[in-house]
């Protein structure tokens, strides 16, 4: 018995050094239930649609919830009881399916009138702040020019452990290596 209470108390101290550390560090918890925000505007509005996702699938998660437990309780089974053979509510099933469509149709609603702007950003700077109507740096794989017009187009090519960059005109090249460490030979 007496290991028994010493591998229990090693456990116990061990889950609260982990939890002290995570306290500890509160940036292991970035952005706990959400992604962060703040690096663009567009950054933003994808947060906030987010957010508005998260809070209506929470509301729904406490209701079914709510519901399962007062179903345990209200109709657990009973000694000598005999449980009454329910075909089933046609206006309930009617209710869940027109909001849960509902729900899909408000979830669709808020997206779309977000995507517009999400899939043409405003311009920004390389630390994804909001730029005047100077200066632009703007990445897309389709060719949408930004809303001034102006754009930089910079060639890429990705090869096993690096990526090459050729800049317009050819006026310059680089480097860039996306892996820590290239294999060594043997």
């Amino acid at each position: 018995m007496d290991r028994y209470f010493k591998a229990r108390r090693l456990a116990c101290v061990i889950a609260l050094a982990a939890g002290l550390a995570l306290l500890i560090a509160p940036t292991a918890f970035a952005g706990f239930a959400t992604p962060e925000s703040g690096g663009s505007p567009n950054a933003n509005r994808i947060s906030d649609l987010y957010d508005v996702a998260l809070v209506i699938a929470l509301i729904v998660f406490v209701g079914v919830e709510g519901a399962l437990l007062y179903s345990l309780v209200k109709f657990r089974a009973r000694r000598g009881a005999v449980a009454a053979q329910i075909r089933g509510n046609t206006q309930l099933e009617i209710g869940w399916t027109v909001g849960a469509a509902a729900i899909l149709v408000v979830l669709a609603v808020l997206t779309f009138t977000q995507l517009n702007s999400i899939r043409t950003p405003d311009n920004s700077d390389p630390g994804g702040y909001q730029l005047a109507s100077s200066g632009v740096l703007y990445a897309t794989t389709d060719k949408q020019l930004p809303p001034n017009g102006r754009s930089l187009n910079i060639q890429v090519n990705g090869q096993q452990y690096l990526w090459r960059y050729t800049y317009p005109g050819g006026s310059g090249t680089g480097l860039g290596a996306p892996y820590a460490c290239p294999p060594t030979r043997r």
